[in-house]
């Protein structure tokens, strides 16, 4: 009596298993279609744009001489941070005086006789 409901357990554990099992299948294809799905949206969305970026390229009223710069221009990002812009400035300036300013004193310490020495 014993060993069948144990055998009726691990039947229904194996049902159960195999039921779990599946809805994990499911639930993976499920997630990887969403991830389709998402990445045909943003996929469409920048055809549109490329296409709307060609319209504007084509247009009659530009003129044909400015079409390659617009064309490299289309898809062209600037940024320039305004902190690092400063930062580099003033990285730039220290660098300059120190660089001009250590052969400066070197030389300031010369007399004109060693000065001329040198030549």
């Amino acid at each position: 009596m014993q060993r069948k409901m144990v055998q009726l357990l691990q039947a229904r554990l194996r049902c159960t298993k195999k039921q779990l099992d599946d809805a994990w299948a499911k639930y993976r294809k499920a997630i990887q279609w969403f991830e389709l799905e998402s990445n045909l949206e943003t996929a469409q969305a920048r055809l549109e744009q490329a296409q709307r970026d060609y319209t504007s390229l084509t247009d009659p009223s530009f003129n044909e001489d400015t079409a390659g710069a617009r064309a490299a221009l289309a898809n062209a990002e600037v940024r320039a941070p305004f902190a690092g812009i400063i930062a580099w400035l003033i990285f730039t300036i220290v660098l300059g005086t120190l660089a001009s300013a250590l052969p400066a004193r070197r030389a300031s310490r010369l007399t004109v006789r060693d000065a001329l020495a040198y030549e």
